[in-house]
Order: C-alpha cells, then sequence, then structure tokens
C-alpha cells in the first residue's frame, strides 16, 4: 500500500482542501495511508482546523506539524476557524512542528514514503536540510 505524507500551506485558498478531500477518501478506503500532515504555515487555527477537517471526515490518529517558525505569514485564513469548531479541544500547541513531524513519520516509515506537496516548499526543504537528532541520526537527505 502506498504511504503518504501530505505538506500543505494551508488557508488561504481550495487546492489544500481538495487535495486532503481526494488523499483522505483514499485512506478510509484502505488504498492508501495517510502518514501524516505538514503545514508550512502557521496561523490561530492551523493545527486545529486540520484536525478539524479530520474530525468531519471521520479520521482518527493522522498527526499534524505546522511550521510553528513561520507564526507572522501572512494569509487570510478563509476556511480555518469555522473547520477548527469541529476539534475544538485542539491548537497548535498539539501540534510537532513540520520539520520533526517529516522527520518522524520517515524514519518510523518501514518502506517507500511519498510526499504530497501543495504549495510552499519551505518545511520540505528544512526536512532535507535538517541534521541527526533524536528521532534519527541520518540527515534528511
Amino acid at each position: 500500500m502506498r504511504e503518504f505524507i501530505f505538506g500543505t500551506d494551508w488557508g488561504e485558498d481550495c487546492d489544500d482542501v481538495v487535495a486532503l478531500r481526494v488523499i483522505s477518501r483514499f485512506h478510509k478506503a484502505g488504498k492508501a495511508r495517510l502518514l501524516g500532515v505538514c503545514s508550512n504555515t502557521c496561523v490561530q487555527h492551523s493545527a486545529g482546523s486540520i484536525y478539524g477537517f479530520f474530525a468531519n471526515e471521520g479520521i482518527d490518529g493522522i498527526p499534524v506539524g505546522v511550521d510553528k517558525d513561520c507564526a507572522h505569514f501572512v494569509m487570510e485564513a478563509r476556511y480555518q476557524e469555522r473547520l477548527a469548531k469541529y476539534a475544538p479541544d485542539k491548537t497548535n500547541d498539539d501540534a510537532e512542528h513540520s520539520v520533526r513531524l517529516y522527520r518522524k513519520l520517515i524514519a518510523e516509515a518501514k518502506g517507500k514514503v511519498e510526499i504530497m506537496e501543495v504549495g510552499f516548499l519551505h518545511s520540505l526543504a528544512k526536512a532535507l536540510l535538517s541534521e541527526g537528532d533524536d528521532i534519527s541520526p541520518k540527515t534528511g537527505m
């Protein structure tokens, strides 16, 4: 079964929601496995809205990461506050840093992991440039 990490600039337009909906449906149908979502943006409801999306889809246990270094990212978060209401107990504090989550998911994978990125690539680039750490002695490359 193909395993995916979904990278996203979640928040300003619909391409991210549509892509996550497609991969979520494949995940629920057992045709793919979504390992996690890494948002390379971090505004007030970033993590809460992704968790809310999953709650609305009836999906549990997908880890979420946000790039907490991008806390001042300028965007109009058009749908995040509404989606966050489906997971009112989840905030950005409940999410790992996106680079750490990329490293963790890849280190724990038993085989190939495909990365589907919609939007900016800076979190993925930071993961690729990362050094060994407590998760894995391997570099991001």
